[in-house]
């Protein structure tokens, strides 16, 4: 078992200095901007193209070197920055974290909450919150890893592992949670148009995955919890702080419970509101077609509601908050450590937007896709191979509707002529784009890990996340394996009346 544990860090320190040769970030994507222009020159030239699965339409790389490429490229470098997927999400939610943060509310209700809760089921519960994070979109990804960040450091454990823990279980948990989250009629509206073309009659509903997301939701959290004891942290070793002067405010760790009290009435207050704003018929957050369509565009907002106004609670009482000034300054020193993040969003902007306006990411996709389809396999091998190919397409385009909106109309269609429901090919896709989502720098959220690190260890580098990271992304894909074997071999329901296979 020592030797094994001796095999496994050495691989990881390897990956470590080989991710450590990178540039900085910045610089990174700048390069990878630089190679996705080379990259559609030259495929432009020798005239690569596919067919859309959907429209039928050829679509074929277009030359960034091209008139109508430059012009793209110069005009576009602003929006690229300002469009960036997270910039605004991540900007506006820090309104609210930081209040909550700088006022003491977080610190008192961490000590708060680790008072009650075992020693030995702390990193358990920050893991299974995270899991289920995905409930609240991307916003779990701005929240949760610095809050673990602070739990681990607490308790007397290396902070820096409790940001990569709870990152790697967030992104672990987009295909694991006890309730239906926003992703889910996103997704399953995807397979239903893709399982038309072969049953006119077909229905996928938003609880297809269902099941299997709810014993995911506990196996994401073993899996997770059980890497951070035994790879993460010893790999990463005691906390020695290298920070000149630190976000956090060790004098503020003691409890108000005064303050605490009237912070989380209010906190609670304002979630009944939403529930009443949400749960009747023709409630506002509804739709006309009675869904809760506006509560989730609206949650950004509301994060930053249930954050700002109770930590402003917290503050005045305790004292932390004296005048308006106060609040002022806490949200400029806040902010003013999102710098390098804005900085690396500039640059990722325009990789990003290249890599899509060239059709580079399209090309990829339907090549890939094809090559699966050709290869002959069948049976739980197949599954695999594409539960790999998800995986591995995972690193170059990060978003899984869009990724599931090329892929859904060639593989949905082929494996219902193999028997399988598009409820489980759905299942199988989700698997293999949650287990990598946490190791590619291509994650529009990946930047913000790092940030998040450097308030616990100010020269963190790449290569240090993505070797810690690896183990959760490796040890994701065995065990979801494992179970999707299990699933198959006794062909168990995956949803509400969803069986793997299409009845005969």
């Amino acid at each position: 078992m020592k030797n094994n544990k001796n095999l496994i860090f050495s691989f990881l320190k390897t990956v470590e200095k080989v991710s450590d040769k990178l540039p900085n970030p910045f610089f990174l994507f700048l390069l990878l901007a630089l190679l996705t222009i080379i990259l559609s020159v030259f495929f432009s030239l020798v005239g690569t193209s596919v067919v859309h699965p959907v429209t039928n339409e050829s679509i074929v790389v277009k030359s960034i070197l091209s008139t109508e490429g430059l012009r793209e490229l110069l005009t576009s470098m602003v929006k690229n920055f300002i469009n960036f997927p997270p910039l605004g999400v991540v900007l506006a939610t820090m309104f609210g974290i930081i209040i909550a943060e700088k006022s003491g509310l977080f610190e008192a209700t961490l000590k708060y909450t680790i008072s009650k809760v075992p020693d030995n089921l702390v990193v358990f519960t920050i893991v299974f919150v995270s899991v289920n994070s995905s409930l609240i979109a991307d916003a779990g990804l701005i929240v949760l890893p610095p809050l673990a960040g602070l739990t681990y450091k607490a308790i007397g454990k290396n902070p820096l592992a409790g940001v990569i823990t709870s990152f790697a279980a967030i992104n672990g948990g987009f295909s694991a949670n006890l309730l239906v989250t926003a992703l889910d009629p996103l997704l399953s509206g995807l397979t239903h148009q893709a399982a038309l073309t072969m049953d006119s009659n077909y229905m996928v509903y938003p609880t297809a995955n269902y099941y299997f997301m709810i014993v995911s939701t506990f196996l994401v959290a073993i899996v997770c919890t059980v890497v951070n004891n035994r790879i993460v942290e010893p790999r990463l070793g005691k906390y020695e702080s290298n920070l000149e002067s630190s976000d956090i405010n060790e004098s503020q760790l003691s409890i108000n419970k005064k303050a605490l009290f009237y912070s989380y009435s209010l906190f609670f207050i304002i979630l009944v509101l939403i529930a009443i704003l949400s749960v009747p018929d023709n409630a506002f957050f509804r739709d006309d077609k009675g869904e809760l369509t506006y509560l989730f565009k609206s949650i950004i907002p509301i994060i930053i509601l249930i954050f700002f106004f109770p930590g402003l609670v917290y503050g005045k009482i305790s004292g932390t908050i004296k005048s308006s000034s106060d609040i002022v300054d806490m949200l400029n020193s806040g902010m003013g450590t999102m710098a390098s993040y804005i900085v690396i969003a500039f640059a990722a902007g325009q990789f990003l937007h290249y890599f899509n306006w060239s059709e580079l990411d399209m090309i990829i996709a339907v090549k890939g896709a094809s090559f699966i389809s050709n290869i002959g396999l069948t049976g739980f091998p197949l599954f695999i191979t594409f539960l790999v190919f998800s995986m591995i397409l995972n690193l170059s385009i990060s978003s899984a509707s869009a990724k599931w909106a090329i892929l859904a109309p060639v593989f949905v269609p082929m494996f219902m002529i193999l028997g399988v429901t598009p409820e489980a090919t759905q299942l199988i896709y989700r698997i293999g784009d949650s287990s990598t989502n946490m190791i590619t720098p291509l994650l529009p959220y990946f930047p913000l890990l790092i940030v998040f690190a450097q308030k616990f260890k100010k020269d963190v580098s790449l290569g240090e996340l993505i070797a810690s990271l690896l183990p959760f992304s490796i040890s994701l894909f065995v065990a979801w394996s494992l179970l999707l074997g299990v699933w198959y071999l006794f062909e168990l329901q995956i949803g509400p009346n969803v069986s793997f296979f299409l009845k005969k």
